[in-house]
């Protein structure tokens, strides 16, 4: 591998624990999408309890989807 000064960098630990910008953004969507999904415990209408339950749910699904596919392309 080579950087931008022409030198050749063989540090292959650097990559193995580089996991990249879409592991990050499914991280933080699968936090947040856990913390929706706690906000059950604290909604006190049926709706409310529905709504957080769908948004959760589809924000930790992507959340995984995108680790999955992060740590997929490495």
């Amino acid at each position: 591998m080579e950087d931008n000064f022409g030198k050749t960098n063989d540090n292959k630990t650097s990559d193995n624990w580089s996991k990249g910008p879409l592991t990050a953004v499914g991280l933080f969507l699968g936090v947040f999408g856990i913390a929706v999904l706690s906000g059950i415990f604290f909604t006190h209408t049926s709706r409310g309890k529905i709504i957080n339950l769908m948004c959760g749910g589809i924000l930790l699904l992507i959340g995984i989807i995108a680790i999955y596919n992060g740590l997929k392309r490495r």
